[in-house]
Protein backbone atom coordinates (compact mmCIF):
# COMPACT_ATOMS: atom_id res chain seq x y z
CA UNK A 1 0.00 0.00 0.00
CA UNK A 2 1.09 3.33 -1.33
CA UNK A 3 0.65 6.10 1.66
CA UNK A 4 0.06 9.30 0.03
CA UNK A 5 1.02 12.72 1.14
CA UNK A 6 -1.24 15.51 2.33
CA UNK A 7 -0.84 18.25 -0.06
CA UNK A 8 -0.41 21.72 1.89
CA UNK A 9 -2.09 24.51 0.59
CA UNK A 10 -0.48 27.54 0.21
CA UNK A 11 -2.62 30.79 0.75
CA UNK A 12 -2.87 33.45 -1.46
CA UNK A 13 -1.10 36.45 -0.50
CA UNK A 14 -3.92 39.65 -0.38
CA UNK A 15 -2.52 42.47 -1.81
CA UNK A 16 -3.70 45.83 -0.54
CA UNK A 17 -3.90 48.72 -1.80
CA UNK A 18 -3.97 52.18 0.27
CA UNK A 19 -6.13 55.11 -1.08
CA UNK A 20 -5.35 58.55 -0.51
CA UNK A 21 -7.76 59.90 2.29
CA UNK A 22 -8.24 63.32 1.93
CA UNK A 23 -6.83 64.80 5.21
CA UNK A 24 -8.74 67.61 7.11
CA UNK A 25 -6.73 70.98 7.09
CA UNK A 26 -4.73 71.07 10.30
CA UNK A 27 -5.74 74.35 12.38
CA UNK A 28 -2.84 76.74 12.60
CA UNK A 29 -2.01 77.47 16.42
CA UNK A 30 0.01 80.62 17.32
CA UNK A 31 2.92 80.65 19.89
CA UNK A 32 1.84 81.49 23.61
CA UNK A 33 3.98 81.88 26.54
CA UNK A 34 4.33 78.82 28.42
CA UNK A 35 4.83 78.90 32.14
CA UNK A 36 7.93 77.67 33.09
CA UNK A 37 8.21 74.94 35.67
CA UNK A 38 10.32 76.74 37.86
CA UNK A 39 11.61 80.49 38.62
CA UNK A 40 14.21 81.92 36.96
CA UNK A 41 15.78 83.28 39.65
CA UNK A 42 15.29 79.86 41.93
CA UNK A 43 18.71 79.01 43.14
CA UNK A 44 19.18 75.01 43.29
CA UNK A 45 22.69 72.92 43.27
CA UNK A 46 23.40 70.86 40.68
CA UNK A 47 25.97 68.49 38.97
CA UNK A 48 25.98 71.35 36.83
CA UNK A 49 26.28 73.76 39.65
CA UNK A 50 29.12 71.52 40.58
CA UNK A 51 30.68 70.97 37.24
CA UNK A 52 31.01 75.39 36.53
CA UNK A 53 32.51 75.98 39.85
CA UNK A 54 34.75 73.06 39.85
CA UNK A 55 35.96 74.82 36.28
CA UNK A 56 35.78 78.21 37.50
CA UNK A 57 38.65 77.47 40.49
CA UNK A 58 41.13 75.47 37.68
CA UNK A 59 40.59 79.00 35.61
CA UNK A 60 41.33 81.31 38.79
CA UNK A 61 43.91 79.10 39.70
CA UNK A 62 45.89 78.74 36.33
CA UNK A 63 45.66 82.97 36.26
CA UNK A 64 46.91 82.96 39.32
CA UNK A 65 50.02 80.29 38.52
CA UNK A 66 50.66 82.57 35.46
CA UNK A 67 50.59 85.87 37.09
CA UNK A 68 53.15 84.39 39.92
CA UNK A 69 55.27 83.01 37.17
CA UNK A 70 55.35 86.75 35.33
CA UNK A 71 55.96 88.21 38.68
CA UNK A 72 59.46 85.85 38.94
CA UNK A 73 60.45 87.00 35.82
CA UNK A 74 59.67 90.79 36.24
CA UNK A 75 62.21 89.91 39.18
CA UNK A 76 64.61 88.34 37.90
CA UNK A 77 64.86 90.62 35.16
CA UNK A 78 65.04 93.40 37.03
CA UNK A 79 68.09 91.88 39.23
CA UNK A 80 69.93 90.83 35.88
CA UNK A 81 69.50 94.60 34.62
CA UNK A 82 70.86 96.15 38.02
CA UNK A 83 73.76 93.87 38.20
CA UNK A 84 74.93 94.99 34.46
CA UNK A 85 74.71 98.80 35.37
Amino acid sequence: MATQKKSVKKGVAKTTSRTARAQAPVAMRSFRLSKSPTRFTSFSITRQTIYWLILGVVILGFGLWILKIQIEIINLTDTTSLSVY
